[in-house]
């Protein structure tokens, strides 16, 4: 290999120039990739508690754990993800009086706008109507962080289909429940592997694009949503930067019932943020049912 004196000093300066901006450009945002498999996640077909594993841990809100699962043969009877490869982690509602949290730590300081996308399955597996919450994503810790939840309830009495909610606020700051991004979102499959996806900006304050996939079909929609607030609206103040995420089973504490299985978890720095567009409305789905949130 020819030594740097020996090019010419044209190239030498490119070198330079290009060290310099490398330099100056200091150390990238970190992207997250769990698909909880081993040998990282230790997981079995009746399960293999979560909590303790990688980072995982049961928040201070307490709960149940979650478990990681081989997709073969799991206690939750979930299907295969197209997607998946041998593992995932779920949780059930099991009427004890607790529903089921997990909990990750994550930088969100590292960058303004993140992606988060993750797969997500569920059913309902108890007598009667299905009962809300049928499970969430949140940004952590709700109580005092800029944050949002996805958030999915059941569409219909018999347990056959569900919806991929938003709970969101408005530029005063005020909690926006249950909006529904597109009919992309609702009447879901049980028994079903699809992919949301949600992108936000912690400047801004704002969720700035949410994506549903359907894993069996391959159909996807995008919608960039007007007016959806993270927690402390337009001007957050002293709400902080979020220090975790969260995944949750929810349902009455005193019914057993909803399952959820979540895997392939990305988060990603998707870079400045986008200048500030039409956007499109989102309805707002009214509900009588009584909601737990996270």
């Amino acid at each position: 290999m020819k030594r740097l004196r020996n090019q010419p000093p044209t190239v030498i300066l490119i070198v330079f120039a290009v060290l310099l901006l490398l330099w100056g450009a200091g150390p990238a945002a970190a992207q997250l990739d769990i698909g909880f498999e081993p040998p990282d996640y230790q997981g079995s077909a009746d399960g293999v508690i979560l909590t303790g594993q990688e980072g995982w841990y049961i928040p201070a809100a307490g709960g149940n754990p979650f478990f990681v699962f081989t997709y073969d043969g799991n206690a939750l009877q979930l299907p295969d993800n197209p997607f998946g490869e041998t593992q995932f982690i779920g949780s059930q509602n099991l009427g004890d009086g607790r529903n089921s949290r997990a909990q990750f730590d994550f930088d969100w300081s590292q960058a303004s706008v993140w992606t988060v996308s993750y797969d997500l399955c569920g059913r309902w597996a108890g007598t009667g109507a299905p009962q809300n919450n049928l499970g969430s994503f949140s940004l952590q810790d709700s109580n005092v962080a800029r944050s949002f939840i996805a958030l999915n309830v059941w569409t219909t009495i018999t347990g056959d289909s569900w919806r991929a909610l938003y709970q969101v606020y408005n530029a005063s700051g005020t909690e926006q429940i249950a909006f529904l991004p597109g009919p992309e979102w609702d009447n879901l499959d049980v028994n079903h592997w699809y992919n949301q996806s949600t992108t936000f900006d912690l400047d801004q304050n704002l969720v700035l694009s949410v994506s549903i996939t359907d894993l069996e079909t391959g159909d996807s929609a995008t919608v960039n949503p007007e007016g959806w607030y993270l927690q402390g609206g337009s001007e957050p103040g002293t709400w902080r930067v979020p220090t975790a995420l969260r995944f949750f089973v929810g349902g009455p504490t005193n019914v057993r019932g909803n399952i959820m299985g979540f895997d392939n978890l990305v988060i990603s720095p998707a870079g400045d943020s986008p200048i500030r567009g039409p956007r499109t409305k989102s309805v707002r789905v009214p509900t009588d049912w009584s909601l737990t949130m996270d």
